[in-house]
């Protein structure tokens, strides 16, 4: 009987093998330079179960590296949908992530051989002098996409000859600068006397030779080309000081913390940002000693725990003369405010269920994307809510919910545009928005197994709302509450952002439906 037990046992656990690989594919391929269509070894591949859904438990490996012919092979794989990524040291990373294919891995088959292409980065190479056309020290130069000026590459400037070389560089457009932090050269008698504050200094300049980014020209870096002839000639212009004092009431002495910055007034995301101030915590007074004329925010703010924050905001216009100003720090705010609801109920998943109201989430987010402590919290069930510890400044107004949109807001008496909220001053009213369930939807017909992504165009925040979802085998997608306003629905094969360029954009209106069909994206 034991004999018969023993063999029982091995033939359930042989049984359960055997169905175990009966569940199971494997996948081969080979990954190439998308340019040279050469073979990339040393890849690393990596197979990642596609959604958000439980990882398989497979038995097999879950990455894999290139041979010498740029081949790969993954076994004993558990049937299912997965994506294949690929990175290679040598080779730029997408500003949507690594490269990607969607598979689908069948029992007992074998998928591929699948084709993964490396796009090899793109270089930018020229000279930065001063106006003499002598090598400057101390200078970098970046290169940043216009519309993700938050995303750059940049590298030194060599003191020996002025060049320089920015390489790796993923293929797209970019705006190049040139910035050179010290003084400019000035001539000064020989005396014991202090030194004198900076009278010239060198602005930021733009390729081709503007100080102004919206005048700046895109080069366009193509894959595995070189962008040589970058000239950069620095020319100085005066600069100014601003000197400050911090009003009384807040003692410095035990707020190590406090940042006090300078943005230029007409930018949401700075891209020159002056830090460089000198703080005399002592004496209560900051210094910015090197400012080109110009009107800025003055910005000054304290992180860490929310009840001991103090902040100011405060314009400021720099002309050919130093400044003296006093700038106020006041205490974080509690902010009031009440929700209510318009519209026709949600539609609940369970029919017996009574219809109920979307939790949405508030949001302040800093007008000027600076480091400024941001705040947020969810709505009570009896519509109220309190923002706790905003700093003064200027705030964006969001509105999260699930199932509805903010349709207007006002603080106290007075209409919020655009849900632009100031509060400068140091003071608030009571919040009193009106969120509307009768939401929108954009849907239609797409390339089967692509991702369709809706990004809202909203020229009053720099960061859109952004969704995204597969295509199902026939093609089809449907985005449901949605705010009304502008999209641009674009396909992808790739998950992450949508593609930078491409798609089409359309509007629509509050509770209305609209049928599209979007076409493939073509590379």
């Amino acid at each position: 009987m034991r004999r018969l037990a023993v063999r029982i046992r091995v033939f359930l656990l042989s049984a359960a093998m055997g169905l175990a690989q009966d569940q199971t594919g494997s996948v081969s391929g080979v990954v190439l330079d998308a340019i040279s269509h050469q073979p990339v070894a040393k890849a690393n591949v990596s197979l990642n179960p596609r959604g958000m859904g439980p990882r398989p438990q497979n038995s097999g490996p879950q990455s894999a590296i290139t041979d010498i012919t740029g081949s790969f092979s993954m076994t004993n794989v558990v049937a299912g949908q997965y994506q294949l990524t690929v990175q290679h040291r040598n080779y730029p990373m997408d500003r949507n992530g690594p490269a990607r294919k969607t598979i689908e891995i069948k029992a007992g088959e074998k998928a591929g051989p699948v084709d993964l292409t490396l796009i090899p980065g793109a270089s930018v190479s020229g000279h930065v002098v001063d106006e003499d056309g002598d090598p400057l020290s101390g200078c970098s130069v970046m290169a940043t996409p216009p519309k993700t000026p938050y995303s750059q590459f940049g590298g030194p400037v060599s003191v020996e000859d002025g060049t320089f070389r920015l390489f790796g560089i993923s293929p797209g457009k970019y705006q190049v600068s040139a910035i050179c932090r010290q003084p400019a050269f000035q001539a000064r008698p020989f005396s014991a006397a202090p030194e004198l504050p900076p009278a010239a200094a060198y602005q930021t300049q733009y390729y081709p030779a503007t100080s102004d980014v919206k005048s700046a020209e895109a080069v366009e870096l193509l894959p595995g080309s070189e962008k040589a002839g970058i000239e950069f000639r620095m020319r100085p212009s005066p600069v100014t000081q601003v000197h400050g004092t911090f009003g009384p009431g807040v003692d410095l002495r035990d707020r190590p913390n406090l940042m006090v910055q300078m943005v230029p007034a007409d930018e949401r995301i700075p891209r020159s940002v002056l830090t460089n101030s000198v703080i005399d915590r002592e004496k209560g007074t900051f210094d910015f000693p090197q400012v080109f004329p110009g009107s800025y925010l003055l910005i000054a703010f304290t992180n860490g725990e929310p009840a001991g924050r103090v902040g100011g905001m405060q314009k400021i216009d720099v002309k050919d003369q130093p400044v003296e100003m006093v700038l106020n720090l006041r205490p974080g705010m509690n902010i009031e405010g009440t929700v209510q609801f318009e519209g026709p109920p949600p539609v609940n998943s369970s029919p017996n269920a009574p219809p109920s109201r979307p939790s949405p989430t508030i949001q302040l987010n800093p007008e000027y994307q600076i480091g400024f402590p941001g705040a947020g919290v969810q709505v009570k069930d009896d519509g109220s809510f309190v923002l706790e510890s905003v700093l003064p400044g200027l705030w964006r107004l969001r509105v999260l919910s699930p199932n509805g949109f903010l349709k207007s807001a006002w603080m106290g008496t007075t209409e919020l545009t655009n849900g632009l909220v100031d509060l400068t001053g140091g003071t608030a009213g009571p919040l009193k928005l009106i969120v509307s369930t009768n939401t929108a939807t954009i849907g239609g017909t797409g390339p089967p197994g692509q991702l369709i992504f809706a990004q809202e165009i909203d020229e009053s925040f720099p960061f859109p709302n952004i969704r995204s979802m597969s295509t199902d085998p026939g093609g089809q997608f449907k985005f449901s509450n949605l705010a009304p306003g502008k999209y641009r629905i674009v396909a992808a094969e790739l998950e992450g952002q949508p593609p930078e360029e491409g798609g089409q954009e359309i509007t629509v209106h509050e509770g209305e439906t609209l049928m599209i069909d979007v076409k493939a994206r073509s590379n």
